[in-house]
């Protein structure tokens, strides 16, 4: 069952002022696709912006003055309508964009968000490009045939017989003494080196 949120639509209209800044958010009718066949994770279906005059930002949307996003949205046939607005500047704007739109937007969701809870812990500013990212990855993890495979330590043996005969045997391990030995033969070979590589830098 979804929780409830109780939650303004439209703060600016809500009081006897207008507040002096507001964020906003825009719905895309339909979603922006940015070529044929991109995955869902690469889709804009929402535009959240800041403005202190919002009526004559509004009339800059959809042109070269206006969001990048928006211009390409109108280029492909697509438009966008206001769904929610925040009393706010780029304060309030950074806290709304630690979540995507869709959480705000009361087209897509019975009981949105109503965007007045402090961000997640751990919560970071992300622009579209890095939601995208983290969603690529989110996915690819998903997907991965390997994701539910058992991660444990295992001897050797264990490991040939799970993933078959190696290009070659293992190398048997040399007894304890026979490891110190080797080890002061390598350590003496250094030694004797290590004065002529002194006089050659010198």
């Amino acid at each position: 069952m979804s929780r409830r949120h109780a939650f303004s639509q439209f703060e600016h209209l809500a009081g006897d002022e207008p507040p002096d800044e507001i964020c906003y958010l825009f719905h895309f009718d339909p979603p922006y696709i940015p070529y044929p066949g991109a995955p869902q994770s690469e889709w804009a279906g929402h535009y959240l912006g800041k403005s202190k005059d919002f009526l004559q930002r509004d009339g800059q949307h959809g042109t070269s003055a206006g969001a990048r996003i928006l211009k390409v949205q109108k280029e492909a046939g697509g438009s966008w309508h206001l769904v929610r607005t925040w009393a706010g500047g780029s304060d309030k704007e950074r806290q709304l964009k630690t979540r995507a739109g869709k959480a705000y937007c009361p087209d897509c969701n019975e009981h949105p968000l109503p965007g007045d809870t402090p961000p997640r812990k751990g919560a970071k500013y992300l622009t579209r490009k890095m939601r995208r990212e983290r969603q690529a990855v989110r996915e690819a993890r998903d997907n991965d045939p390997r994701k539910d495979l058992e991660m444990q330590e295992m001897a050797y043996a264990r490991l040939r017989d799970k993933l078959g005969r190696f290009p070659g045997p293992a190398a048997p391990e040399l007894p304890y003494e026979e490891q110190l030995r080797r080890i002061e033969e390598l350590e003496a070979t250094w030694r004797r080196a290590l004065p002529q590589r002194e006089l050659e830098a010198g």
